[in-house]
């Protein structure tokens, strides 16, 4: 009961985040994704048949290739890049990615 409830609201937050964004691709991470695996074709079905047809006709769902790891490994350069570290304080706490 607590995973179909857990997969409703995660599908409804997914269309909901697509139809603000229009991404071309959302990628779930984190350790609560890797049990979401088996839910992948339901969860991307769902999702587009509920998304605005523009939408959902070419939004891709995903998992991140790195998992759990993906948020060290993108804060990565925020450390290593002189110059760099303010904006990635500034985006860090904005949830907007740093400059190039």
């Amino acid at each position: 009961m607590v995973v179909k409830e857990f997969l409703r609201d995660l599908k409804v937050g997914l269309v909901s985040l697509g139809n603000m964004f229009d991404p071309d691709i959302l990628l779930l991470g984190g350790a609560v994704s890797q049990g979401l695996r088996p839910y992948l074709a339901e969860i991307q079905s769902w999702v587009k048949e509920r998304s605005f047809p523009a939408v959902g006709e070419h939004m891709v769902i995903d998992f991140t290739y790195f998992s759990n790891n993906s948020g060290a490994i993108g804060a990565a350069p925020c450390g290593a890049i002189p110059g760099i570290a303010g904006a990635c304080d500034i985006a860090l706490a904005s949830g907007v990615a740093p400059p190039a």
